[in-house]
């Protein structure tokens, strides 16, 4: 008995808050040092953001463009500021995670090696791309939504949208959290029962409003200084891969120009006879049988798989002969008002194979084809839509964030492809929360006060 109360006196004495975020900056220490000796990792996007391409937004190569002001050896600086940038965030996140959710510190040790798995295979902060800054800068802004949309205060969500302005200007996909704060912004204007004033709610609407408009002023004043065009960052490749990918051989009789009628037929005759649009893969399953009666339920796949390749075929010298007068930014320009063209009236022309092949990559990559997996997901959003009348914690992040996701997986179902790397930002906030609950969960199962501590 004597050893068994010095042992339960010991585990009392001990100051287990400080061991548990010893513990926790440390290991993340140790994992970015490790990020930090792999070096800089240059992708096939990476040049395009360091020579400031004129259809990259601004925000990462001004970063880039800033640390070359200090150093010869400026992507090693952006490896170690970027790795410690989502070192400090990740901290930020699980302490307010346990503040919020009164969860002891030594029980957010059990998501820690969730954590470190996202930031060293996931977020991978050696890469000298966008979703180095990108995922941090929305784990911060996540926290200040879920602040604003648990505690009814617009504060929070301002302060959201502030920080989606920055993000956008890195990576455009982040143009879905707009309307996501609007809506959270009309849940806080109903509970609150502020809905009868009017001026406050434009107030909201108009500063939503003023920091979507100023996305678009900010990207064109950068394009006008830098590349000497006063215009929005825009590229149609993504567009217009998926155009060509489902335009059909006598769709060059769309165009009046008789250069873009050739350009046409040239690029469908390359894509058929490499096997890398619709109808080289219909012709491929079975030429036999009718076109109008071929199954489409395979195609979505050849589709992801062949977007990269088009995506190269285009940047390639197909079209960058056609235009050899042109230096490499006035051709650039030139590009991107062909695809434009190609782009809206070929999806137009075809527009119901391009909303089917949408709709299938929402299914088939954002929900992995898994039937359960989605009537999972729905009966979780329906059951966190209920919850919503209780003002449940839980039932308001999941809500939200389920509405996140499939707005993330729409914009890139539209205007991509969808991959692991586009769609991790609201998925790990939901596997975040998932895993609390079960914290939250086991607490009450074993009716241990001594969690329910916080980490202040």
């Amino acid at each position: 008995m004597t050893g068994e109360s010095s042992l339960r006196e010991f585990f009392k004495k001990t100051d287990w808050i400080r061991i548990a975020w010893v513990t926790i900056i440390t290991t993340l220490l140790i994992a970015s040092v490790y990020i930090i000796f792999k070096g800089p990792d240059l992708g096939n996007d990476s040049y395009s953001y360091i020579h400031m391409y004129v259809f990259r937004p601004p925000g990462y190569p001004l970063f880039l463009a800033f640390l070359r002001l200090f150093t010869d050896h400026s992507l090693w600086l952006a490896v170690i500021l970027q790795t410690f940038f989502n070192a400090a965030v990740f901290i930020f996140f699980i302490r307010y995670i346990c503040k919020e959710f009164g969860i002891h510190p030594v029980l957010s040790l059990l998501i820690l090696p969730f954590i470190v798995y996202y930031f060293v295979s996931m977020v991978e902060p050696q890469k000298i791309l966008t979703e180095s800054i990108a995922f941090p800068l929305f784990l911060l802004l996540s926290v200040y939504f879920i602040k604003g949309v648990i505690h009814k205060n617009m504060k929070g969500l301002i302060i959201a949208l502030g920080i989606n302005v920055i993000l956008v200007l890195i990576r455009g996909q982040f143009l879905f959290v707009f309307p996501l704060v609007a809506l959270a912004g009309c849940y806080v204007i109903i509970w609150n029962r502020t809905y009868q004033n009017a001026k406050y709610i434009a107030l909201f609407f108009a500063v939503v409003v003023i920091l979507y408009g100023s996305v678009g002023l900010i990207n064109r004043t950068y394009h006008h200084i830098v590349h000497d065009t006063f215009s929005d960052t825009q590229s149609y490749l993504s567009f217009v891969r998926n155009a060509f990918y489902i335009s059909e051989e006598d769709d060059y009789l769309l165009f009046e120009d008789e250069f873009q009628q050739e350009l046409h037929r040239e690029m469908y005759d390359t894509l058929y006879s490499s096997g890398l649009n619709a109808d080289a893969f219909y012709d491929t399953i079975n030429p036999a049988i009718p076109k109008q009666d071929r199954r489409r339920s395979d195609l979505v796949i050849h589709f992801h798989e062949s977007l990269k390749t088009i995506a190269q075929i285009l940047l390639g010298d197909l079209i960058r002969d056609k235009y050899q007068d042109l230096n490499q930014f006035e051709y650039e320009l030139e590009r991107d008002e062909l695809l434009k063209e190609f782009s809206g009236t070929l999806i137009k022309e075809n527009f119901s194979l391009y909303m089917y092949l949408v709709a299938s990559e929402i299914v088939v990559y954002g929900f992995n084809g898994n039937r359960t997996f989605m009537l999972t997901t729905a009966l979780i959003f329906i059951i966190s839509f209920i919850g919503l009348w209780r003002a449940n914690k839980f039932s308001e992040i999941l809500f939200f964030f389920i509405i996140a996701r499939v707005l993330n997986l729409l914009v890139m179902a539209l205007s991509n492809r969808v991959l692991g790397r586009y769609t991790m930002y609201e998925e790990f906030i939901l596997l975040s929360v998932l895993m609390v609950i079960f914290i939250k969960f086991m607490i009450i199962a074993t009716n241990k006060e001594e969690f329910r501590l916080t980490s202040e």
